[in-house]
């Protein structure tokens, strides 16, 4: 496996995210530990993991898998969603207004 070279939007990957594991996480499932560390919801570590961009010790890995003392854990971030909302007119009727 490649280290990963282009965020979704095909932009260069400026770097990644490097943790060592402490005695903290050892023995935790790597989503858990990786969500603690970083500080982002363990959904969007799932959503990296499945994308093959988190590593530990060089290799990628499962959402179960289960880190030791000292591996070295690495992510590449996906590029965040962006909503794409927009506006619609509707007919509003208003049924009481303030005077200012």
């Amino acid at each position: 496996m490649a280290v990963p070279s282009e965020t979704d939007s095909g932009t260069p990957v400026s770097g990644a995210l490097c943790f060592e594991v402490s005695d903290v996480f050892a023995g935790k499932r790597i989503d858990v530990a990786l969500s603690s560390l970083a500080e982002i919801p363990r959904s969007a570590v799932q959503r990296w993991i499945a994308a093959e961009r988190v590593w530990v010790n060089d290799r990628t890995c499962r959402a179960s898998f289960r880190v030791s003392l000292g591996d070295e854990v690495k992510a590449w971030p996906l590029d965040p969603v962006v909503p794409s909302l927009v506006p619609e007119p509707i007919a509003l009727v208003v049924l009481y207004e303030d005077r200012d």
